[in-house]
């Protein structure tokens, strides 16, 4: 230990004296051996460690996995639900109202959407959480809601049939009345219809799919206790596998330190006086590391700028991918001159989301994202600030800019118009102010909010130009 104490005194000392140098070079190899062997065995264990946590990570992955098919056959289930009660719902205000519409919305949902049945599908798919029990629940379920839709498509005929109605689908002529129902009086046929919809046995069919139902999810909940028990049997065994190696890792560390100090830390001390004496550095080393921590500074500073510009860039519309309303915000806060900004609804956007469901709804969405985007420059900013609502800044522009508006927003409405994909035709109220024209920002978007009032109110589809 005398002799460590003295080493950050050699350097001056090895270079006067050949024979000091040597000595330092005989004890050297000492060092290299306690690292060397260090890192063997802190790489042995780090490849032990990585396995594990890649292992944990696998293991902890099925924990979220089964959550996720746990809760698509939770929606599931309740979507059976939902649905059939859909159809009761429907099937009661066709009885009771002889409105066509609840008849084709029956129809429509039993045939075509058919929830139930896909419900189901999802349930027998997802068999390895919630297990047989869960499919066998949800299939007597699913035969308890097709009988009850037989029943009430039977009750519909013979409502219908008071009536007289004409052209009805074949899922509902198909159930043949029975020749006593046909010899009841047109006021009696209703009375039946109206009491099965409204009777105990009815209720009987719906108590029956509800109870179905909640035994489907009961054993979803069981299916998932028995997966997550099983997983976090996984996980104990291999954290305590991670908890070995992070303790030998330690020591191994402890002694490294005890290493460093005596053979490191201490020529370091002289280091610092040479640095506090503005004096060259006795060793190359002091050089090296200060050449690591400067690196090391410099990528910390360029990774948190980048960072922060990733973050930035990052602020875009989930649905549509364009600039949502607090990067439109900051983009008219730091931008005042030579600007256009034309704001956008969707017409009647309300009534396609009603009509056509939300699904559509959000394709339309996309639609007129998408036509933004290839109308508009890439230096230009398209945002979504709305539910239906969109912006475009456009910039750099010249007094002259109109006729170029005019154009993009002609190249706009044409792509909305074409129905080739599958999506209807779509039209937009636009308004269109210039920077030009007003004093700062937020009077740039009152201008275009102005002009864009003024296409609403003479009957949407068109746009305006803002004007003093």
């Amino acid at each position: 230990m005398a002799d460590v104490a003295k080493h950050p005194e050699q350097p001056q000392d090895a270079q006067a004296s050949p024979q000091a140098g040597r000595a330092r070079m005989r004890r050297a190899p000492r060092m290299r051996m306690i690292n060397a062997v260090a890192i063997i065995i802190a790489a042995i264990l780090s490849l032990i460690a990585v396995r594990n946590v890649t292992n944990i990570l696998a293991t902890a992955s099925l924990t979220a996995d089964a959550d996720q098919v746990f809760a698509e056959s939770m929606d599931a289930a309740m979507d059976l639900q939902r649905a059939s009660d859909y159809l009761t719902t429907q099937a009661r205000m066709y009885v009771t109202t002889g409105d066509r519409s609840f008849l084709d919305n029956y129809i429509r949902e039993l045939r075509v959407r058919d929830q139930r049945g896909e419900a189901l599908k999802t349930v027998k798919a997802n068999v390895d959480v919630g297990g047989e029990q869960s499919v066998k629940e949800l299939q007597e379920a699913y035969d308890l809601s097709e009988e009850l839709a037989r029943q009430e498509l039977y009750h519909m005929h013979l409502a219908a049939s008071s009536w007289d109605a004409s052209d009805l689908p074949t899922s509902v002529t198909e159930q043949e009345l029975s020749a006593a129902d046909e010899a009841l009086s047109p006021e009696q046929k209703r009375s039946k219809a109206t009491r099965f919809m409204l009777g105990d046995k009815h209720l009987g069919y719906r108590n029956e799919i509800g109870k179905g139902v909640r035994r489907c999810t009961n054993a979803l909940l069981v299916g998932l206790q028995t997966k997550r028990d099983a997983v976090l049997g996984q996980l104990r065994q291999q954290l305590n596998t991670m908890q070995a190696v992070v303790l030998t890792i330690l020591v191994i560390l402890v002694l490294v330190i005890v290493a460093v100090i005596f053979l490191i830390l201490w020529p370091v001390a002289s280091f610092a006086s040479d640095v506090e004496r503005d004096e060259p550095l006795t060793d190359s080393g002091a050089r090296e590391l200060s050449i690591l921590v400067r690196a090391y500074n410099e990528m910390y500073r360029e990774n948190h700028e980048r960072t922060a510009r990733l973050q930035h860039a990052a602020e875009r519309d989930p649905l549509t991918g364009l600039l949502n309303r607090g990067a439109y915000d900051t983009l008219l806060a730091e931008r005042q001159d030579r600007l256009a900004l034309l704001l956008l609804d969707v017409d009647l956007f309300k009534e396609v989301n009603d009509s056509y469901g939300h699904d559509l709804g959000d394709a339309v969405l996309r639609k007129v994202a998408s036509s933004l985007t290839q109308s508009f420059r890439s230096t230009d900013y398209a945002c979504r600030i709305g539910g239906d609502e969109f912006a475009v800044i456009m910039t750099d522009v010249d007094e002259d800019v109109r006729p170029v508006i005019e154009r993009k927003i002609r190249s706009v409405t044409e792509l909305l118009q074409d129905t080739r994909d599958g999506l209807p035709a779509i039209t937009l109220s636009i308004g269109v102010a210039l920077s030009e024209q007003v004093e700062d920002s937020t009077h740039l978007y009152r201008a275009a909010d102005k002009a864009l009032y003024a296409v609403k109110r003479d009957g949407r589809s068109g746009y305006r130009f803002y004007e003093e």
